[in-house]
């Protein structure tokens, strides 16, 4: 088991090794840039997947201290994050910091962006800046935007469902 994790924590670190110099000198938090880059889905061509399952690495943080609330706010299956990150699905709290591998399903679209789609049920006054920043690089401000163009950044509503957008990377295509 420490294997396939350290495993799928090398591949992710890679991912976001090559990210993170793709999108050098971006502000990804930023909703006032016109880039289209800014949404930091680009589909890279070192592949040639359609679809993909990969992982995302998340630190627990003050936004998300248990497996429950994670798995709630975001739509995601709390026994999955658990299995792959190797805790019991009925633990309560988490330290903050603490990494989780969440399984997702990623997918490269004919506009050539790589994504995964979660759906996030908001909290009374969040704003979509708020929630990138939460999510801590996992998506965009912009993103956000993108996939909401009918609701207002700023003062969200209690339960607002958003569609928000992960980026993501077809791991074998890490490998190459």
């Amino acid at each position: 088991m420490a294997t396939l994790f350290s495993y799928l924590c090398l591949r992710s670190l890679l991912f976001f090794v090559l990210v993170s110099v793709s999108l050098e000198g971006q502000s990804l938090l930023n909703c006032d840039t016109n880039s289209l880059d800014a949404s930091g889905y680009r589909c890279n061509g070192f592949g040639s997947q359609d679809k993909c399952g990969t992982f995302a690495v998340f630190r627990t943080n003050s936004y998300y201290s248990s497996l429950f609330n994670l798995s709630f706010y975001l739509g995601l299956n709390q026994t999955a994050i658990s299995e792959a990150s190797g805790f019991s699905a009925d633990t309560d709290y988490l330290p903050q910091g603490q990494p989780l591998l969440i399984p997702i399903d990623c997918e490269c679209n004919g506009g050539g962006f790589y994504r995964a789609r979660v759906t996030k049920t908001t909290i009374k006054g969040e704003s979509f800046y708020g929630i990138a920043e939460s999510l801590e690089g996992l998506t965009t401000c912009k993103a956000i935007s993108y996939e909401n163009p009918s609701i207002s950044p700023w003062g969200l509503q209690e339960r607002v469902q958003l569609m928000i957008l992960f980026l993501t990377y077809p791991p074998s295509s890490i490998l190459l």
